[in-house]
């Protein structure tokens, strides 16, 4: 029987038989006994249960709310242990030690935390606390007196892959908008689009070069009937649509667009542009879905473009650069024929090429994130926070954090998650610092009493199961496998809460939590590694 669902509650107790050579009579009026188990380098029992007058005794053990050994539990040593009871043959005679031959018991798996949020799993007990489950996010968040919080509302793709908008202070829970898989509830540091009517190409900030275009021409990637038709009109000059954005500084910035081919064409180039020809740039088949190339004009850098391949046909742009000099002045977007290169896609073209476009955005940072729609003025999508008091599922003296998360852009340090006293003064995190690595700290009276790097160099937009454990003098932390450890440091008393995808001051990444979970014991390194494989 193994247990490796963090979210069952109610846990059946495990049995085990002992077969004796002959019958035996079990009296537990001074003791009862037991089999002794190693269950993650805990010391548990199972204890004798039933089966006197015969050569068959059960014991059972009900795993601890808190419990975790993910290779199998041991029985160790293979004997019982009489603990003041005593067991004799049928014909009074004692028997002491009674050995066995200990049963295969590396199947026999417990993973069973106070605390687990499991974003992705189906409808029936996503979340526990302290050993009872719950089967919305809403309903774990009143029960543990947790809050989740936006001042807006936010966009989001669904389990077909459409654009939905979640209400102001609504969870948001993300699928991949290809494979429509689960991939958690999004957590995002604020992020303002600078593009003026992101969904009408003729509106504030919008000019149209040698383009005749169409609203409401096609269902768009929110299911709504609200896409551009673009044609261009000219085959002497070049065609181009652009933004004169509402603001913009030196930095790097992320453009994004969706984008989805016409009739005539399949190439098109996005640009983002200071004064000429400062500028960041690359070229899309929007037929085929790929990149067919990328460049940094005048004294822009860094420029790498994505595609994302979205239901019914559409695509979403993306381009990341690095406005060095100049200021950012220009969204610029070009339908182009089949043939188009970096180099010469603004160029004459003879061909009277098509689009369909919608959502255009330009956001300050190193990523796109969810689409922030916009009118005649530029929107601020505001930060989450998801923040949970401490309480009987936490313990100060000894635990284990586990996240399982993708880890979007970040700025300077970001916090993935974090359990504090309301100050950076006395905290317990897992986080990406400054120099880009994964590090896990233990700040006591804002002196680091250890901080473990489990990656050295972070990938962003990369998926990491991170797990950190902690008692006096003992911390270690793992990542993709691998373990490091701190022998010395004290612990911080009074914490509070718990916050996913943030600290107290608001340093966060932009990322998608899958997992959470807290074990109120320091698993054993061993565990550690198998949580985060």
């Amino acid at each position: 029987m193994a247990y490796s669902n963090p979210a069952q509650a109610a846990i059946s107790p495990l049995s085990f038989t002992v077969n004796l050579n002959e019958a035996v009579n079990v009296n537990t009026s001074s003791g009862t006994p037991r089999i002794t188990l190693n269950v993650g380098g805990q010391t548990r029992y199972a204890t004798y249960a039933s089966g006197t007058g015969t050569a068959a005794l059960t014991f059972t053990y009900t795993p601890t709310i808190g419990d975790i050994d993910l290779d199998g539990i041991q029985i160790t040593p293979a004997e019982i242990d009489l603990n003041s009871g005593t067991i004799a043959d049928l014909n009074g005679n004692a028997m002491n030690p009674v050995t066995f031959t200990a049963p295969n018991t590396s199947n026999i798996k417990v993973n069973y935390p106070t605390l687990s949020m499991d974003f992705t799993y189906d409808s029936d007990g996503r979340y526990t606390l302290n050993g009872t489950a719950y089967d919305t996010f809403t309903a774990f968040l009143s029960a543990a007196g947790g809050t989740y919080t936006r001042a807006s509302t936010a966009t989001y793709y669904d389990s077909s892959g459409i654009i939905q908008t979640a209400a102001s202070g609504a969870a948001r829970f993300n699928y991949d908008p290809t494979t429509h898989s689960a991939k958690g509830l999004l957590i995002e540091e604020s992020r303002t689009n600078i593009v003026r009517s992101s969904e009408n190409f003729g509106g504030t900030g919008w000019g149209l070069f040698r383009i005749t275009k169409t609203n409401n021409a096609a269902t768009a990637p929110n299911n709504a009937s609200t896409a551009t038709y673009l044609v261009r009109n000219s085959t002497t000059q070049s065609a181009y649509i652009q933004n004169v954005l509402a603001s913009g500084s030196t930095g790097m910035y992320a453009a994004s667009i969706f984008v989805k081919a016409g009739t005539v064409g399949g190439r098109l180039g996005l640009r983002l542009q200071g004064t000429y020809p400062d500028r960041g740039e690359a070229v899309f088949n929007i037929q085929t879905g790929t990149i067919v190339g990328t460049n940094n004009g005048g004294n822009w850098t860094g420029t790498t473009a994505e595609i994302i391949s979205l239901p019914n046909g559409w695509y979403q742009l993306k381009l990341i650069t690095t406005a060095a000099v100049s200021n950012l002045a220009f969204l610029v977007l070009g339908p182009s024929d089949s043939t188009r290169t970096v180099a010469s896609w603004e160029a004459t073209s003879t061909v009277l090429s098509d689009c369909y476009v919608w959502g255009a955005q330009v956001e300050s940072g190193s990523s796109v994130t969810s689409y922030i729609p916009t009118t005649t003025a530029t929107v601020n999508r505001p930060v989450d926070t998801l923040t949970i008091p401490t309480g009987s599922w936490f313990s100060g003296t000894e635990g284990t954090l586990f996240t399982n998360a993708f880890i979007g852009t970040k700025t300077a340090s970001a916090t993935l998650l974090q359990i504090d006293n309301g100050s950076e003064n006395n905290a317990h995190k897992i986080r990406a610092n400054t120099s880009n690595a994964l590090e896990n700290v233990t700040l006591d009276g804002a002196v680091a009493q250890s901080s473990i790097t489990s990656v050295s160099t972070l990938s962003q937009n990369t998926t990491y199961k991170m797990a950190y454990g902690y008692s006096l003098n003992n911390f270690a932390a793992s990542a993709s496998g691998n373990i490091n450890t701190d022998s010395s440091g004290t612990l911080p008393s009074g914490l509070t809460t718990l916050r996913v995808g943030s600290n107290s001051t608001g340093e966060q990444p932009s990322s998608t939590i899958k997992e959470i979970r807290f074990y109120p014991l320091r698993a054993a390194n061993a565990q550690l590694q198998l949580l985060t494989q």
